[in-house]
């Protein structure tokens, strides 16, 4: 049964798709919090309190430097679609083993013909690049998919052309760039023909056929399905962070982009499920201080003290294999009850406004008590993850308190064993 699921989760989590997808949405992380940087700067949330000392400084410099912020902030927010597409072509096209500058200047070229739209002015007409940015998200993985696969195919045709035909290199391999871009962009054209007798662009198409999907999949019980299912892939010493990457992390990426859009304006922070989110997940930190406090077996306490540095930076591997957890069958009820209970009270105190919602999109390999401090910028969170973990800790203590009578029971009859 392992080496069926291991065989088929390795067939999903290397399939060149996905791998473009996790990379592109990786690069998409970067791009997000360089950008949440010059908005927090562009945007100081103690304007209206502070005239003099560090933050009068603060406010003085988002004013003076408002155009170069902005710039910037443009140059980032406003085009992350288009950063998503490059960096999912270069790795789509790699895997397909062709060459990557083709598809990639065609792939920018269609993906600008239809998320580029025309609004009238007072002047004329104003280009509005609105669907560059993180609206067009979606839109620029179909029309990377769409290229790869379209530049693929002409170049094994080409391959086929020349050993039948004879022809050059030189002949044969800007026939088939320029061949396959027209291909594209007459399609294009097509996709804004077609679309535009509804008064719609491609992306806001795609945004409408996926909204019912991306509104059910937005909510806490997505992501406490996901976490149990992730924790079930541990259990049985599987790697969930493919499962992970490819179930919640476009969501996260999604919320993070449109939180900092609210920000930058001034509005209210739409969404709880943003990167930040799962820094409030405590992962297998409790178990290891829970076996560290309270447990008597030497070689378990031994394996807490030496995974609990790499737990707090969000690295499981020591506590599933050094303890193991894996098939540990003691820990697998509360090592399921803990991946809930840490999202479930952190989305219930964000709801109530009791925390801040997650602004900041961050590495998840950053501390977790930072990482939630940072993200929501807001002390509360590091007083909730505290409160989160210390729960955690005592569900595990039952368990760890009859797993310390299981071994004090078995140590007379080993060595009584021993003896005889």
């Amino acid at each position: 049964m392992k080496s069926f699921l291991l065989d088929h989760i390795k067939r999903l989590s290397t399939h060149p798709v996905l791998l473009a997808y996790r990379h592109a949405l990786s690069q998409v992380i970067i791009i997000t919090f360089i950008a949440s940087l010059f908005i927090i700067l562009h945007h100081p949330p103690i304007t209206g309190l502070a005239t003099d000392g560090l933050f009068g400084a603060w406010v003085n410099f988002s004013e003076v430097y408002a155009p170069i912020l902005d710039l910037v902030i443009m140059l980032t927010m406003g085009l992350i679609g288009v950063y998503a597409l490059v960096a999912f072509i270069i790795q789509l096209a790699h895997t397909a083993k062709i060459p990557v500058y083709h598809p990639l200047i065609s792939g920018i070229i269609v993906y600008l013909m239809i998320s580029v739209t025309l609004t009238p002015s007072e002047t004329g007409w104003t280009l509005n690049p609105q669907y560059l940015g993180i609206s067009g998200l979606f839109t620029a993985f179909v029309v990377g998919i769409l290229t790869v696969s379209a530049h693929r195919l002409a170049h094994q045709l080409r391959i086929k052309v020349k050993v039948s035909a004879s022809l050059s290199e030189s002949l044969m391999q800007p026939l088939e760039a320029v061949t396959t871009t027209v291909v594209l962009v007459i399609l294009a054209i097509l996709s804004r023909w077609i679309l535009g007798d509804i008064g719609l662009v491609f992306p806001q198409w795609l945004s409408q056929q996926l909204a019912g999907l991306l509104t059910l999949s937005a909510s806490i019980w997505t992501v406490v399905l996901v976490i149990l299912v992730a924790r079930c892939l541990q259990f049985v010493g599987l790697d969930a962070q493919g499962w992970i990457s490819l179930t919640l992390l476009p969501i996260l990426v999604l919320g993070s982009a449109q939180n900092l859009d609210a920000f930058l304006y001034d509005k209210a922070l739409p969404n709880i499920l943003a990167t930040g989110f799962l820094f409030f997940d405590t992962g297998v930190l409790p178990l290891l201080i829970a076996l560290w406090v309270f447990g008597k077996n030497p070689d378990h306490r031994r394996a807490a003290k030496l995974g609990v540095v790499p737990a707090v930076f969000n690295l499981p591997e020591t506590a599933l294999v050094g303890l193991p957890l894996v098939f540990n069958g003691a820990l697998l009820i509360p090592f399921l009850v803990t991946g809930i209970t840490g999202v479930t009270i952190a989305y219930t105190a964000m709801t109530l406004f009791w925390v801040n919602k997650p602004l900041m999109a961050l590495s998840a390999l950053i501390p977790s008590p930072l990482g939630v401090f940072a993200s929501t910028l807001d002390w509360r969170a590091l007083v909730l993850y505290s409160v989160i973990l210390g729960l955690n800790v005592l569900i595990y203590w039952p368990f760890i308190r009859r797993m310390n009578r299981q071994s004090q029971a078995s140590t007379p009859s080993s060595d009584a064993n021993v003896l005889n």
